[in-house]
């Protein structure tokens, strides 16, 4: 039973804890707008290419545009990244 209560509960953020990493060079922060240029969320991504930066489909939901972070701290200290 506690393997399975452990199994099935959510994940939680990982935050106020950021480290440098020197070891991960093609991932990334992207953070999407609404057309009015409202933040609607962030995610990591991968850079495949020099043109295709590869995240999960979800995370583009109500999304108009999209900006792309390679900072080590990017959006570190706050829920939504600095600009």
């Amino acid at each position: 039973m506690g393997i399975m209560a452990t199994a099935i509960s959510p994940a939680s953020a990982i935050t106020g804890n950021f480290t440098p990493d020197y070891v991960h060079d093609y991932v990334g922060l992207i953070v999407f707008h609404d057309e009015d240029g409202n933040f609607v969320t962030g995610a990591p991504a991968h850079l495949l290419s020099p043109t295709v930066f590869l995240t999960a489909g979800h995370c583009t939901d109500g999304a108009d545009s999209a900006r792309i972070y390679f900072a080590q701290d990017a959006g570190a200290e706050t829920t939504r990244p600095r600009y």
